[in-house]
């Protein structure tokens, strides 16, 4: 045989004996789209006939296929008898659990959908695969609501990759620890006493609130947040608030010397409430409240920061044993500036001449609410509510109704509302004494008015007439003055 004929047998063999590759279920394969069809997707595999795949796999939500014609896909060889089946949904699946392997060999992180919660963590879907994250791995911190990350996206780091995929365990807390770390170094050399950032209210406590100013917290004391006096931080600030601040000092904490404290100030950049209190001058009359009582006298808070003091000499036109005897703390007062020293931040404050103001509004027979506040022996200390609330009063045990000996401390405790008749101001001091025996005998001739049809009489008659009995035996008796016959 020739060499030419040869080739020609050469070439014969090779032309009857196509290459093909092998094809294996589990497999995923790459195919070319020849056809869309009602229900079918058939695609060219290089086998003998076309693969098969379902049009349901390929569609979107509005029923339209995300395929055409001519494009290459990557699908999951599911059966070779008795034709090529293929799955692009289990073929996606297993590109991505390789992508998700090769996403940890590599430390990539990646992107992921929290579906759900369970028993300590949350569901994660990783375009398809399933994975898991503690419930410690999805925060900073102590995560206090797993539910509100649930519809939520977020960048992942795979922590652990097993059994092909069906163990898969993700963090995005390493992630968030990471960008803190460069986030710190980044703002480590701005990190001065006097230096001033602006950063985010993490927490609230009743100490103080921590502070976050750019991957680093610092403590802003409670007595750094602000002028004035506050019980809690929560008064002004809340979580996730914007606050500027400035630093006041960087100290190592002793028990972590690796570790660094920062406080920082809110009130430092604040504006000096005492260059306002400078322009007051002395018989400008003020509008505060009392914040502190001591034995020498009471602070009472004009504005933010600035606390006047009113001396115990300059409470009332009177002998005061105690600022209580008074005043009491919360309690609105208006008063007279006497004196302002702004070089030593202090301003002394009256209350005296403000009797006249209450026998004004106070007269004997005025009827008033009062608030107990202390019981002595000789009777009860009271408070009067409404327009006349700087006044203060005295209501004797012997006009309280409650007989001789009682215990007034049982009958009326602290803080007990009542209502008094007014029974004497002194013009001079405003000193005011007040009966609930004088109160209920008024009441009872109301009540007696109506009865007998001569309400306006009955309230115009004189305390004198004695009680409701006594007015009842009175109405009772023979007219004309003379004996019966």
């Amino acid at each position: 045989m020739s060499e030419k004929v040869r080739r020609l047998d050469d070439r014969d063999l090779d032309f009857r004996i196509p290459t093909r590759r092998r094809l294996v279920v589990g497999e995923v394969i790459e195919g070319t789209v020849v056809s869309i069809g009602q229900s079918t997707v058939f695609v060219d595999v290089g086998a003998k006939s076309e693969a098969s795949l379902d049009l349901s796999e390929v569609i979107d939500e509005k029923g339209e296929a995300q395929i055409k014609v001519g494009d290459k896909v990557s699908a999951y060889i599911v059966a070779l008898e008795p034709e090529v089946t293929l799955s692009y949904a289990l073929a996606r699946k297993q590109l991505n659990l390789q992508a998700i392997e090769d996403a940890k060999e590599m430390g990539i992180p990646i992107e992921g959908r929290v579906t759900g919660v369970n028993k300590g963590g949350l569901e994660v879907d990783l375009g398809g695969a399933r994975g898991f994250c503690p419930i410690s791995q999805i925060e900073l911190g102590y995560c206090e609501d797993a539910s509100s990350h649930v519809g939520k996206s977020y960048d992942f780091r795979v922590m652990e990759f097993a059994e092909g995929g069906r163990k898969l365990v993700v963090s995005r807390r390493a992630l968030l620890e990471e960008e803190r770390r460069e986030a710190q170094e980044a703002i480590q050399s701005q990190l001065q006493e006097g230096a001033q950032f602006e950063g985010t209210v993490k927490s609230l406590h009743p100490y103080g609130a921590f502070v976050d100013i750019g991957g680093v917290e610092g403590m802003v004391h409670i007595s750094e947040i602000g002028h004035g006096h506050i019980e809690h931080p929560q008064e002004v600030l809340r979580v996730g608030q914007t606050v500027k601040v400035k630093i006041l000092r960087i100290e190592r904490d002793p028990k972590h010397p690796d570790r660094q404290r920062i406080g920082l100030s809110i009130r430092a950049l604040l504006a000096d409430p005492w260059q306002a209190a400078g322009m007051l001058q002395e018989g400008d009359e003020v509008d505060g409240k009392v914040v502190r009582l001591q034995p020498f006298g009471a602070f009472v808070e004009i504005a933010p920061g600035v606390d006047g003091l009113v001396h115990i000499s300059e409470l009332a036109d009177r002998r005061v044993s105690h600022p209580s005897d008074v005043v009491s703390v919360g309690q609105a007062v208006k008063a007279t500036v006497i004196k302002v020293d702004t070089a030593q931040k202090r301003i002394s404050l009256s209350l005296r001449g403000r009797a006249a103001e209450v026998s004004e509004a106070l007269s004997v027979g005025s009827m008033v609410e009062c608030v107990v506040d202390k019981i002595k022996p000789f009777g009860l200390l009271v408070r009067v509510k409404g327009g006349a609330r700087n006044a203060r009063g005295l209501i004797p045990a012997e006009e309280t109704a409650t007989g001789r000996n009682a215990n007034l401390r049982r009958s009326f405790p602290e803080g007990t509302e009542l209502k008094a008749m007014v029974i004497q101001v002194e013009p001079d001091t405003g000193k005011l004494r007040l009966s609930l025996r004088a109160q209920a005998e008024h009441e009872e001739r109301e009540e007696l008015g109506k009865l007998m049809g001569s309400g306006a009489a009955a309230v115009a008659a004189p305390a004198s007439l004695g009680t409701f009995g006594d007015l009842l035996k009175k109405s009772m008796a023979p007219k004309g003055g003379g004996k019966g016959k």
